[in-house]
C-alpha cells in the first residue's frame, strides 16, 4: 500500500477447555461430604497445572443418593501461580451416597429390680432420647412387661442388624421375699390358743 509504518497484527491464544468433575462419595448420615481439591478431578489442563481450590456442595445429606455440585475452581501452575483465566471450565456434577447411621439396640442395663411398692422405671442401656422413643417403661407391681423402643427417624437411622422395626425388651420386677413369723404364746394345757 506504499506505506512504511509498523503494522500491528492481532494474535489470539484461545482459552483451553477443561473439565472439573466432582468425585463420587459415600458417607454415613450425620457426616459431611469431603470438600478438598482431592475430591474433584481436573481433566484437559496443561502439564503441571492442577486444581488449587474448588467448592463442593451436596444438595442433601439425608440417607439416599444425591447430587454434588462443583464450582469456583481455581487452577494453578507448577509454581502455584493462578492461571485460571487461561481456561474455559466446564463443571460436571458427582453423586453422594448417604448410608443410614447404624445404632446398637438398647438393652436392660441392671439386674431384675425387686418390688418396693413404688413406681419403678426401667434402666435401658444404650437408649438415646435424641434418636429413640420408648413406651411402657414404668411399673409398680411385680411381674413382666415388654418395653417398646422405636427409632424417631427410621429414614436416616437403623439398628445394627439393618432393621428399623420397633424392638421389644422384656422387663421384670421380681416379687419381694418376706417372712411371716408366728409370735410365741404360752398357754395352759387344754386351753385354746388365742388366735387374735
Amino acid at each position: 500500500d506504499g506505506t512504511t509504518e509498523d503494522i500491528e497484527i492481532e494474535w489470539t491464544i484461545d482459552k483451553k477447555a477443561v473439565t472439573v468433575t466432582a468425585n463420587n462419595q459415600t458417607i454415613i448420615f450425620g457426616s459431611d461430604i469431603a470438600t478438598g481439591v482431592n475430591n474433584a478431578t481436573l481433566t484437559g489442563a496443561a502439564n503441571g497445572h492442577k486444581l488449587s481450590s474448588v467448592t463442593l456442595v451436596a444438595d442433601s445429606i439425608a440417607a439416599g443418593t444425591h447430587t454434588i455440585t462443583v464450582s469456583n475452581a481455581k487452577i494453578a501452575d507448577s509454581e502455584n501461580n493462578d492461571v485460571t483465566a487461561n481456561y474455559e471450565i466446564t463443571y460436571v456434577t458427582g453423586t453422594v451416597t448417604v448410608s443410614k447411621k447404624q445404632i446398637e439396640k438398647p438393652t436392660i442395663s441392671v439386674d431384675t429390680p425387686e418390688y418396693n411398692g413404688e413406681e419403678q422405671r426401667a434402666e435401658i442401656e444404650g437408649f438415646d432420647p435424641d434418636i429413640m422413643d420408648k413406651e411402657n417403661d414404668t411399673r409398680i407391681d411385680a411381674g413382666t412387661q415388654d418395653i417398646t423402643v422405636s427409632l424417631k427417624d427410621p429414614d436416616n437411622y437403623e439398628w445394627s442388624d439393618g432393621t428399623t422395626d420397633d424392638i421389644e425388651i422384656e422387663w421384670t420386677i421380681a416379687k419381694k421375699a418376706v417372712t411371716v413369723t408366728a409370735n410365741d404364746k404360752a398357754i395352759t394345757y387344754s386351753e385354746d390358743i388365742d388366735k387374735s
